[in-house]
């Protein structure tokens, strides 16, 4: 779609949601867990994660867990006498200014402004050693009621890319007014997540075209990382983007898909989402076998 330019990248959807009340872009997510194992050693010395977790001054005790958790790569959770910070493996690799960075935007509070900084500064850094979350099982694919969501990624594949491109596209679970689509680099293919709200008989043809080609375009020309943030959208991306013959008239579309026409789009994609979860629970019940009914054994009922 065509949104205006995060300051912060997609790739924070990796990390938990924000905490309520907490100046943080990426938050804080607590659970109780039981047990934490013996700390990590690194060549016979202590992570560099773990090592500054020990350092900390903190009046509550700190521990580091790490996980193989691929969907949510740090967060924190309230541990019996304290915390525990979980982080996935590949930061048991992270270099001092990464580990410090982690620290400051977990343990600590600093102004929001700080705290895009050091967030950028993560996510950099996970961008250029880790390996990207697995693609989506096919029971997590919606291809929509209203419109078919792959003949639409074929359609633009065909046209714009040459076909070259191998993705999955669904319709999201949750409405959301932040975006209309977005776009997860996900091996070994990636994934375009649009707006439940688009599946509607209102939503034309031409404008799933043009957002599914800005969201494809993700895949050929990816972030580029600068000094304060990641661009999300560099400038080839917006060349390329313009160059699309829908181009123009998508921007008044967006804003009457956000404006005049969001409440009854809201209302058919919430109905539509109770409808179907409604299906997944009958079939799922109809798959559990019942047992046999008891009944009165001297009339022949039930079991032998």
């Amino acid at each position: 779609m065509v949104e205006k330019e995060p300051e912060l990248p997609e790739q924070l959807s990796l990390f938990p949601e924000e905490l309520k009340g907490r100046e943080s872009p990426i938050g804080v997510r607590f659970r109780e867990v039981a047990t934490v194992g013996p700390a990590p050693t690194f060549t016979g010395e202590l992570i560099p994660l773990v090592q500054a977790v020990a350092e900390f001054p903190s009046t509550t005790p700190v521990r580091v867990q790490f996980t193989d958790n691929r969907t949510v790569l740090l967060s924190v959770r309230r541990l019996e006498g304290g915390l525990i910070l979980r982080a996935h493996r590949c930061f048991e690799s992270a270099p001092r200014e990464v580990v410090d960075a982690v620290i400051r935007l977990y343990l600590t509070r600093s102004p929001r402004t700080e705290r895009r900084r050091l967030a950028h500064r993560v996510v950099v850094w996970h961008q250029s050693v880790a390996a990207p979350p697995e693609s989506v099982g096919a029971d997590r694919i919606n291809p929509g009621q209203h419109h078919d969501l792959r003949a639409t990624l074929e359609r633009v594949n065909r046209d714009h890319f040459d076909g070259r491109l191998d993705l999955d596209i669904t319709f999201g679970l949750r409405p959301s007014r932040r975006q209309l689509g977005h776009h997860e680099r996900r091996a070994p293919k990636s994934l375009i997540v649009l707006n439940p709200i688009l599946d509607h008989p209102w939503i034309t043809a031409w404008y799933l075209d043009f957002l599914v080609f800005h969201e494809m375009l993700h895949e050929v020309v990816p972030p580029v990382p600068t000094a304060k943030r990641l661009l999300v959208h560099p400038p080839e991306f917006r060349r390329r983007e313009r160059l699309h013959p829908d181009y123009e008239r998508s921007q008044p579309y967006e804003e009457w898909i956000m404006g005049a026409a969001w409440k009854q789009l809201l209302v058919a994609a919430q109905r539509e989402q109770r409808q179907r979860m409604n299906r997944i629970a009958e079939g799922t019940a109809s798959a559990i076998p019942r047992r046999k009914s008891r009944g009165n054994r001297g009339e022949g009922a039930g079991d032998p």
